[in-house]
């Protein structure tokens, strides 16, 4: 079913993640003009499993109450009302959730936005309708599930999510959607649902891995009589300078030749580091993430 123009958003579980979806949506809406968006969102219902989180919420968003409706423990209400749900709970309790008395066909007819890690659309739409009845389709009673999985930067409006759903007209309309939704909050890539474990270990691990890097240059710094908190603030101006250039599309061999110049102490570090294998420590790294995340999503869906 087509999302409306105008339509409300349903949050089931707003940890991390949820928050900075609804902080985005919430600041994007405050600078946007009336009418110059393909869609706009009317109200957001959210619905949290505890009174500490959700008291906490309604603080925090104390100045929207007109814009968002917090529940506790309600996600049925949550999902009644609205046209688009985001399952931002912990992918532990999908079963006990997405199976709960009602919430089956409150979820009728509507786009499905999973922030759920090792859940594969299929294992998410057979939790909420049954395996029974599932057969080999993506779609049952008109829900569509949309996997995503958006990064850490998400709460700093940065994030690189990447978007996957089943192949179909329907599905389309719901990857525009959450797209759409998850702009929010940074960037969106549509992705085949096949890649999703390797592709989501890039957008998901690679900020981590980047940390061993950067602390490596601190240690040094610091051993060569620089305070921690100046080199940190100089290496990370050093990244966002990278990252400028990546950007404008200067690639990564030839920046490296841009700066390495004969005989200099770039190359000598370049090739230190070749020395090390870190070229081939990183690669490695992020095949094995992605193996990991299969085997999770594997063991998960038997």
């Amino acid at each position: 079913m087509p999302t409306p123009k105008h339509f409300n958003l349903g949050i089931l579980g707003c940890g991390q993640m949820g928050t900075a979806i609804l902080s985005g949506i919430v600041k994007k809406k405050s600078d946007a003009q009336s009418g110059t968006s393909e869609w706009e969102i009317k109200h957001v219902f959210v619905s949290v499993k505890s009174a500490a989180s959700a008291t906490q919420l309604r603080e925090q968003f104390a100045e929207h109450a007109a814009f968002i409706t917090i529940f506790h423990g309600d996600n049925v209400a949550a999902s009644e009302g609205s046209d688009v749900v985001i399952l931002g709970f912990k992918h532990t309790y999908m079963g006990p959730i997405l199976g709960a008395p009602g919430l089956r066909q409150a979820l009728e007819g509507k786009t499905l936005i999973s922030v759920l890690p090792g859940k594969s659309t299929q294992a998410t739409l057979s939790a909420v309708v049954g395996e029974e009845v599932l057969g080999d389709g993506q779609e049952h009673s008109g829900i569509t599930v949309v996997r995503t999985m958006p990064n850490l930067a998400a709460r700093e409006g940065a994030s690189m999510t990447i978007v996957a759903a089943a192949t179909s007209e329907s599905s389309q309309q719901a990857v525009n959607v959450t797209k759409w939704v998850l702009d929010h909050v940074g960037k969106t890539q549509e992705i085949p649902e096949a890649q999703f474990d390797l592709i989501g270990s890039l957008v998901g691990c690679s900020g981590a891995m980047f940390t061993i890097a950067i602390d490596g240059l601190l240690d040094a710094s610091v051993a060569g009589g620089l305070k921690r908190s100046e080199a940190l603030s100089m290496t990370t101006q050093s990244l966002l300078g990278l990252v400028r250039l990546l950007e404008q599309g200067s690639s990564p061999s030839n920046i490296r030749e841009e700066v390495s110049s004969p005989g200099g102490s770039t190359i000598k570090s370049l090739m230190e580091l070749e020395r090390h294998g870190v070229r081939t420590a990183f690669s490695s790294a992020l095949d094995v993430a992605g193996e990991r995340a299969r085997e999770i999503g594997s063991k998960e869906e038997k």
